[in-house]
């Protein structure tokens, strides 16, 4: 196993997810790719305001990455959230994808229990579903 993708937004969950994804690749010395996705479609904040949040979010996920000796890669996208992270994973060559169970940030539901599973549906890769 060589690249790990995980996929995280600004809940609790995601720092969870985010905290297993970071000992993961630690452990198995992998490459570690994050990406947020900016459901444009479904928000009532501004686009911009999403984008800051997703930064930030990055910014200190990459951080605690680095206090544990990982070098993360980081994406922000915007659309769906279920078509951009299987697009991302298929174009990348990935050999995982961790996402959390479900999640909650500013635009509403972000890992609903049906996105998590259209996720599974739409790649061909293993998925951790953490929770």
């Amino acid at each position: 196993m060589k690249k790990i993708c995980v996929a995280v937004d600004t809940s609790e969950m995601a720092q969870k997810v985010g905290d297993f994804a970071i000992n993961l690749a630690r452990s198995l010395n992998c490459e570690l790719h994050v990406i947020y996705v900016v459901d444009s479609q479904k928000v009532m904040k501004s686009v911009p305001y999403l984008l800051y949040l997703g930064e930030e979010t990055l910014k200190r996920f990459e951080e605690r990455a680095k206090e544990m000796g990982v070098k993360v890669h980081k994406v922000i996208v915007e659309g769906r959230p279920n078509e951009k992270i299987a697009e991302f994973v298929r174009s990348e060559g990935f050999d995982l994808l961790i996402i959390g169970s479900r999640g909650e940030s500013p635009i509403k539901e972000f890992f609903l229990g049906g996105t998590a599973m259209k996720i599974v549906k739409s790649v061909e890769i293993p998925v951790i579903i953490v929770k």
